[in-house]
C-alpha cells in the first residue's frame, strides 16, 4: 500500500508530500514514513485519502480495479459547484460558470453547433475541411460581434438569426 500511495501522489496527482498531506491533515513527515513503508497507515488514513482524493478503497488496500472511483454527472456537477463556490469572485473559473449561467436558450443552442463544428474539426484529417471549418467560425464568430455592437443587452447573436445560405451563414 506505501508504493501505491507514493505512486498516486507523485505520478497520478502530482503533488508534493506536503501538498498530499495537508489536504487529508497528515504532516509531510507521516507522508514519507508512510510511503516509505517505515509505518502503518491507518483505517482512517485510508479513509481520508480515499474520500479527498476519489480513489476507491480496494485499489488503495490491494492494487485491484480502477483507482479513482467512477463518478456520475451529478457528482461531477456537484464538485464543480463547490470548487467555482471556493474560487474567488474574479477567478477565471468563477466569471467563466457565471456566464455560462447568464445564457440564453437560443446562446445555448449557439454553443452546441459550435461543439459539434469544433468535435468534428478535431476529428476530421482533412485539411482543407479543417481550414472551412475554420473560415466557418471566423465568419460566424464577425457576425456575433457585428450583432453585439448593434444589441443593447446580450453579447452573443442567438443561433436562430443565423441562416446558412449555401454553406456560408448571414445574420438574419
Amino acid at each position: 500500500m506505501n508504493e501505491r500511495i507514493k505512486y498516486l501522489r507523485k505520478e497520478i496527482l502530482h503533488l508534493s508530500m506536503e501538498e498530499f498531506g495537508d489536504r487529508i491533515h497528515i504532516s509531510k513527515a507521516a507522508i514519507s514514513r508512510a510511503e516509505a513503508g517505515l509505518n502503518g497507515i491507518s483505517n482512517q488514513t485510508i479513509d481520508l485519502i480515499c474520500r479527498e482524493y476519489g480513489v476507491r478503497e480496494e485499489w488503495l488496500r490491494t492494487g485491484s480495479g480502477d483507482i479513482f472511483v467512477k463518478k456520475t454527472i451529478e457528482d461531477e456537477l456537484t464538485d464543480l459547484a463547490e470548487k467555482v463556490m471556493a474560487d474567488t469572485p474574479d477567478s477565471f473559473r468563477r466569471r467563466f460558470v457565471t456566464m455560462l449561467a447568464k445564457l440564453t436558450d437560443d446562446q445555448w443552442k449557439l454553443l452546441s453547433e459550435m461543439e459539434s463544428m469544433l468535435l468534428l474539426s478535431a476529428a476530421g484529417s482533412d485539411k482543407d475541411s479543417a481550414a472551412q471549418l475554420h473560415a466557418d467560425l471566423d465568419h460566424e464568430i464577425a457576425l456575433q460581434k457585428k450583432q453585439a455592437a448593434r444589441s443593447t443587452g446580450s453579447d452573443f447573436m442567438p443561433a436562430s438569426n443565423i441562416q446558412k445560405n449555401g454553406g456560408k451563414e448571414s445574420a438574419s
